[in-house]
């Protein structure tokens, strides 16, 4: 699918399904800017799909205050995981979800996607 497309299919679900809940992912191999502050507003309704290492404090307040939830992904690593929740992440995209899962314990639910 050619790059154009993706958010541009967002931008006609949200023409015909406007309630469906959108989340647009950030691609770290192209510009930030461009996906961040002008696509994700564009597309999504509900969620913003940073690469993890994107997921810097002012970026995750700002999206937040955005009412976005933030959706980090690949967060594999258990620490990374503390400090993302700490951040205010609201979901980790995980190739590792047992072993995240048991290091969040005791967190708030909403830290690790299930």
């Amino acid at each position: 699918m050619r790059p154009l497309r993706r958010p541009l299919c967002l931008f006609r679900l949200a023409a015909v399904a406007p309630t469906l809940r959108r989340g647009f992912l950030i691609d770290p191999d192209k510009a930030w800017a461009p996906q961040a502050y002008v696509v994700s507003p564009l597309v999504s309704s509900h969620s913003v799909h940073p690469f993890h290492e994107a997921c810097t404090p002012e970026r995750v307040h700002a999206w937040r205050e955005a009412g976005l939830s933030v959706a980090a992904w690949t967060v594999d690593d258990p620490q990374r995981a503390h400090e993302l929740r700490a951040r205010g992440v609201s979901y980790l995209i995980t190739n590792r979800p047992g072993r995240v899962r048991e290091a969040l314990r005791g967190h708030a639910p909403d830290a690790v996607g299930t």
